[in-house]
């Protein structure tokens, strides 16, 4: 993308006359805009909507266009850029619907001072976005590393894609088969858990044998760590000494559960600790809860003992 900085002494003067430069930092509660508009001498102007309203930053948008034609008499274009952050790209996707010009940058690209320590606010960084490139083009060499890191992506894109074809035809191989492939099958019945999900705890460990509990957990590189010497006794955390990537895969979906499983004991019981051992036991928490994921998945496929309180999907 070619930005233009309409703060530039070598723009387009006639191209940005009838531009108005726009800027969103968005957070859950407030999305900060930051506007530049013709006829208005360079000056920067802010404005917040609520988080989510988008029919108030479009009427947002269609004030500062009233404003700036009754400065120069011509309605201008809006351009509007943004960060790709926690509201993925529907914001981006609305607006092009609605006509008007949007981007979206990784954060990493906004230039800063890496000099000193710097401060750090909605204010700042969204003057700094209004600013965003000089109308310059890449230079031939940083073009073609850009072009080539492109070419990476997509090839991995077609890897994974692959990789994702060969899976869905395991998983529909597996339930075919017999039992216990079926668990496969069994997993995908519960809210939250995908195929990814459910090809992945088979094949990485729910496949093998196991005579408890404890067993299960240390596959995992899940089980509690002790440290017991004379008048001692304390656990070390998670052992980490077995399968990484299921291990890596519990946690991840210790996460999800909380958000598709709620009313489960287990998500319960997640939050009930936090509100008592405080907000910073999180992360030690969702590893506790990743281990009785594990251990309560294990008995449901295999002994068929339901989790309390977890939801199916809908036939």
């Amino acid at each position: 993308m070619q930005a233009t900085d309409p703060t530039s002494t070598t723009r387009n003067k006639s191209s940005d006359q009838a531009t108005i430069f726009v800027s969103l930092e968005l957070s859950r509660a407030v999305w900060l805009v930051t506007a530049l508009v013709p006829g208005g001498n360079q000056k920067m102007s802010r404005h917040q909507v609520p988080g989510g309203d988008l029919a108030g930053l479009l009427g947002r948008f269609a004030e500062l266009q009233r404003k700036a034609q009754a400065r120069t008499c011509e309605l201008p274009r809006i351009v509007v850029i943004q960060e790709a952050g926690l509201d993925g790209f529907w914001i981006h996707r609305a607006l092009v619907s609605e006509g008007i010009e949007s981007h979206v940058v990784d954060p990493a690209s906004i230039a800063v001072s890496r000099r000193h320590r710097r401060a750090k606010t909605d204010r700042i960084d969204g003057e700094a976005l209004v600013r965003t490139g000089d109308g310059r083009p890449l230079p031939p060499h940083l073009k073609a590393l850009a072009l080539r890191e492109l070419e990476i992506i997509e090839l991995l894109d077609r890897q994974i894609a692959a990789v994702k074809a060969e899976r869905d035809a395991l998983l529909a191989a597996a339930q075919t088969a017999e039992v216990p492939s079926k668990a496969v099958g069994i997993l995908l019945g519960l809210k939250g858990i995908g195929s990814g999900f459910a090809g992945a705890l088979w094949s990485e460990g729910l496949f093998r044998h196991f005579d408890n509990r404890r067993q299960v957990a240390a596959y995992a590189g899940l089980a509690p760590t002790p440290w017991k010497s004379g008048k001692i006794d304390h656990e070390q955390g998670v052992s980490k000494a077995g399968n990484p990537r299921l291990r890596a895969i519990l946690v991840e979906m210790a996460w999800l559960w909380l958000r598709h499983q709620p009313g489960s004991a287990l998500a319960l019981w997640y939050h009930d600790r936090v509100r008592r051992l405080g907000e910073r036991r999180k992360k030690v928490t969702i590893v506790a809860l990743a281990r009785k994921l594990l251990v309560a998945l294990w008995k449901y496929v295999t002994q068929g003992v339901v989790i309390e309180g977890a939801a199916l999907k809908a036939a």
